[in-house]
Formats: C-alpha cells, sequence, structure tokens
C-alpha cells in the first residue's frame, strides 16, 4: 500500500485509519483470539505500516491493552505501527455491573473510565495508554471530546474553568510533542 506522510510529523501513513472501539468490546464481547485476527487482518491490508485509532475511552482502556497484546503476539515491529490516541479519559474500578461512562454501549468490562481533561490528566492519560500498549507507545494524540466536557457546564462561570481544563490539556500535548514523546497533536470532538 502507499504511503503518505501525515503533515509535518514526518509519520509515513497509509490511506487506511484502524478505529479499535470494537477491540474494547463495544457492543458486543470478542473474545481475544478475534481481536487479534482482526489486528492480523488490518495489518494484512496496510502493510509496511499499518495506522490505529484508539482512546482510553474505548472499553475502558480495553482497546489499548487489547490493541497492545495482539501486536505483541503478532510479533509487528514497532516501527509498522502507528497508534494515534484521544486522551481524556482513564481506568477507574467498576463498581457496578456495567461502567457509567456511556452506558449501554460496552460489554464485559473490568473497569470504568473518568474523564480528566487538564494538565496532569492528559499526563496520565497518556502514560497509561502507553501503559496499555505494552510496549508499543502512542505517536499522535489529541484531546478526547473537549466538546462534551465544555458542554456540561450550567453556568458561564463554569464554562469559562472547563475551557481552561482544555487549555491545559493542549499545553501538556505541546510539552509531549516538545520532548519528543509524540510526533502531532489534536482535538477528536463531536462538535
Amino acid at each position: 500500500m502507499k504511503l503518505k506522510t501525515l503533515g509535518s510529523t514526518g509519520i509515513e501513513v497509509p490511506s487506511i485509519v484502524f478505529g479499535t472501539s470494537a477491540l474494547g468490546n463495544l457492543f458486543t464481547a470478542l473474545d481475544p483470539s478475534v481481536k487479534q485476527e482482526i489486528v492480523a487482518e488490518s495489518i494484512r491490508y496496510t502493510q509496511p505500516q499499518t495506522f490505529f485509532d484508539s482512546a482510553g475511552k474505548y472499553g475502558a482502556g480495553l482497546a489499548l491493552e487489547s490493541l497492545g497484546a495482539a501486536l505483541n503476539a503478532l510479533g509487528v515491529p514497532k516501527d509498522q505501527v502507528v497508534v494515534s490516541n484521544k486522551l481524556g479519559w482513564v481506568r477507574s474500578p467498576l463498581l457496578g455491573d456495567e461502567p457509567q461512562f456511556e452506558k449501554g454501549v460496552w460489554r464485559d468490562l473490568k473497569h470504568d473510565a473518568v474523564q480528566k481533561i487538564s494538565y496532569n490528566g492528559i499526563l496520565e492519560c497518556f502514560e497509561e495508554g502507553n501503559e496499555l500498549l505494552q510496549g508499543y507507545s502512542t505517536q499522535l494524540a489529541s484531546v478526547h471530546d473537549p466538546d462534551e466536557y465544555l458542554a456540561q457546564a450550567k453556568t458561564e462561570e463554569e464554562e469559562k474553568a472547563l475551557f481552561e481544563d482544555i487549555l491545559e490539556a493542549y499545553r501538556a500535548l505541546e510539552d509531549l510533542k516538545k520532548q519528543g514523546l509524540v510526533k502531532g497533536i489534536g482535538v477528536g470532538a463531536k462538535d
């Protein structure tokens, strides 16, 4: 597959990006062997470079964890994988039968997730994401759902405070980029 350079990142990517929400048990719980087959087929069709889009929110980190496990099991060289991770959610203990975020869409999760949009929250999300990837790393990072975060404000003062959190989240992304820990930064939003 032909590769093209992604903006000014220097990263070569195929024209196809594979989303990983299904690896996080979105709507159905997949067996780990099925998840590995999905990753293997994604790689087969995009060699020599495969691009995965993920997020700590997907299955409360299960998508990242499943992706890392599959890549390791398949022995995929780290330089043949690009991971984009939308940051803003970290794992938390599962206290009931189902997670409290996006109720009704995730299946058989062992964790919940909480939103952490702030300078330190983004750094925590970044570190957790790389741990879940089990030796693979995030090359592209973005703030996930800043629009939803801002929409929860009930007053103008709350909106200003939440917007400051978002600005601090982007300051964290900028610092990650300056440190060479990621090559590109962006936004993952619906609005």
